[in-house]
């Protein structure tokens, strides 16, 4: 499966793009954020929503976010992925998740 990302300015080919350790989020509450990363950090031992690369198998989904570029990991690297789920995004009912749950807006 190829592995695409969408970026507002498109870096050079060969670019190596290295993982954040602090990755706030643009489109998730906050609140929900640290919770996703404290759920993946518990079940797989890596904050996969604050400490990693985004991207998508779906070139579409990547447009969403810009200029599109296939990425090649580079090294020893983890995936979390799902069939069921594209972009957490998607999920609307993210409260199972949250004690006590979140507000609504």
């Amino acid at each position: 499966m190829k592995l695409y990302r969408g970026f507002k300015n498109l870096p050079q080919i060969d670019t190596i793009i290295t993982t954040r350790k602090n990755r706030k989020p643009k489109h998730l509450p906050l609140e929900l954020h640290e919770k996703v990363d404290e759920y993946f950090f518990n079940k797989f031992g890596i904050k996969f929503r604050s400490q990693s690369v985004f991207c998508t198998g779906k070139m579409k989904s990547a447009l969403d976010y810009g200029k599109v570029a296939i990425i090649e990991p580079v090294g020893h690297f983890e995936i979390c992925w799902s069939p069921k789920c594209y972009d957490l995004i998607e999920i609307e009912d993210f409260n199972w998740m949250c004690k006590p749950p979140l507000k609504p807006n």
